[in-house]
């Protein structure tokens, strides 16, 4: 359980009083409110960020649940060191976007693809001040011309990947560092490694003197040989030629009795795998033993004091010998099942959707397939898809193509298969949704509400290979394919296949 402070101040006296709120999974993720008082004993900042710890006495903290009509109060002891205060700050929130009436275009945090969560630049020439006014008149659809006209272009595609829902009363605040919108510790320490390793990577480039009054370049150092001073330390010299791999070597010789044989410079490496110069279990210790100097040359590098050949050389003949004595898993492996699709019970349809997603050019695919119980195809449906922010978005999008092509065909009893799990989880789920793809989950239980009865289902990669055949058919200029009342010739095989019985 976390315990999350909210609000400006920063000073430990002004933080008793504060509205906190707790944020647990027994909860069903609702934030309850409620007041730290006396429990708050004391608070220090770590590295100047927004992170907190607080030590909190073994007395309960009493908050007031907003799932209970405002009137339960619940009792959450909570004893150990917590991290306080990282999220529902002004800067780690994300507005998802609803009406867009209420959101700043240039002061809100509104955009979660890009890490100031608001636009980079702001064009002299942009006439628009809140995000209502970048849809088209009537809609929740993006102008996409404004849009382009009103940031610059890498701006402008992270604005069009963002999906307002159809419907919705207002926007709501989400936590921007995990894609399901919910605060977690995990997070939160995610989060705080990445700066720490921003700030590691500054020092070492830019890094201040021991006074810390002036600033320097980093240069990297020449490539030389500490151990030997050596000019040219190349991984020949490393493995064969420095003083340190000469007494790791004979170390070895003594050890195991294999003496390193006569090696071209330019060919030794190629020679060791050969066969030619040595045997199999002898190249197998030569190997071992080069990537045990290389490692010791690292270390050396980065601060090590002592480096021993012999206990170099055990090291290496034990794990040798550990490597040879392991026995072989003889398990039979369980043959695997070959899930196929299987026929909806008779009025019912089965509508299976598949999204593909392409990082590169944030564009995809939505492959969609409409069945009956006798396996007849009444509709296929592939669409293409651009201004995508994640593959998850895609699979949303697919789903709702597909429900869409249902309501239009006029079918009252329809079974939504997808494969993916995270989407089959925010659908089926009467919890509150403040991941980016919760104006689309919204949509499609809307959809799902049109019929008479309707049901999600989550299966596996193979028995959704027809729909993942139709994402494959549209491209940019042949943007949707559809076959209405007929199987199309590319897509025949697939479904005479899924309509077999099951293989094993």
């Amino acid at each position: 359980m976390a315990h999350v402070a909210s609000g400006g101040a920063r000073d430990r006296g002004a933080l008793n009083g504060w509205q906190g709120c707790i944020l647990d999974p027994s909860l069903s993720r609702v934030r309850s409110q409620g007041v730290v008082g006396e429990t708050l004993v004391s608070v220090s900042p770590w590295n100047k960020s927004s992170i907190y710890f607080a030590r909190l006495v073994g007395t309960p903290v009493w908050c007031q649940r907003q799932d209970c009509g405002g009137g339960a109060m619940e009792a959450a002891p909570l004893e150990e060191w917590v991290m306080l205060a990282f999220c529902f700050k002004d800067v780690d929130k994300v507005v998802r976007v609803g009406p867009g009436s209420s959101i700043d275009i240039w002061e809100d945090n509104w955009l979660p693809g890009i890490d100031t969560l608001k636009p980079r630049v702001r064009l002299e020439e942009a006439q628009v001040a809140m995000v209502n006014e970048l849809f088209i008149p009537g809609t929740r659809v993006w102008n996409q011309i404004l849009v382009k006209e009103s940031f610059i272009a890498m701006d402008a595609e992270e604005v069009l990947k963002v999906m307002p829902p159809i419907h919705g009363d207002s926007e709501f605040y989400a936590w921007a560092f995990e894609k399901n919108g919910y605060y977690s510790v995990r997070s939160a320490y995610r989060v705080l490694k990445k700066e720490a390793e921003q700030r590691q990577v500054l020092k070492e480039n830019v890094g201040a003197t021991s006074d810390g009054s002036h600033w320097r370049r980093h240069v990297t150092r020449e490539s030389y040989c500490e151990a030997c001073g050596d000019p040219s330390e190349s991984l020949h010299h490393v493995a064969m030629e420095c003083t340190y791999a000469r007494r790791f070597w004979e170390a070895v010789r003594e050890t195991t009795g294999v003496k390193l044989p006569a090696l071209h410079p330019m060919t030794w490496a190629k020679d060791i795998l050969s066969g030619h110069f040595c045997s199999g279990d002898d190249a197998n210790l030569i190997v071992c033993g080069v990537w045990s100097l290389w490692t010791g040359r690292n270390a050396r590098n980065h601060g090590a004091k002592q480096w021993s050949p012999s206990a170099a050389a055990r090291h290496v003949a034990k794990l040798l010998e550990d490597l040879v004595c392991m026995k072989e898993d003889t398990t039979p492996q369980q043959v695997r099942r070959h899930e196929r699709w299987i026929p909806p019970d008779t009025g019912w349809v089965k509508v299976n959707s598949d999204g593909a997603f392409l990082m590169n050019t944030s564009t995809g695919a939505s492959g969609v397939i409409v069945r009956n119980e006798r396996g007849d195809t009444p509709a296929v449906e592939g669409r293409w898809m651009e201004h995508l922010p994640d593959a998850l978005t895609a699979e949303a999008s697919a789903a709702r193509h597909g429900l869409s092509l249902a309501v239009a065909l006029g079918y009252d009893k329809v079974i939504l298969e997808v494969d993916n799990s995270s989407l089959a989880t925010s659908i089926r789920t009467d919890a509150p949704n403040l991941s980016t793809i919760s104006g689309l989950c919204q949509e499609i239980k809307e959809l799902g509400r049109s019929f008479v009865d309707f049901n999600v289902s989550l299966v596996g990669r193979e028995a959704n290979s027809a729909a993942h055949c139709c994402g494959k058919m549209p491209t940019s200029s042949n943007r949707v394919c559809s076959c209405v009342g007929y199987t199309p010739d590319w897509l025949h095989g697939v479904v005479t296949n899924d309509c077999n019985s099951v293989e094993f």
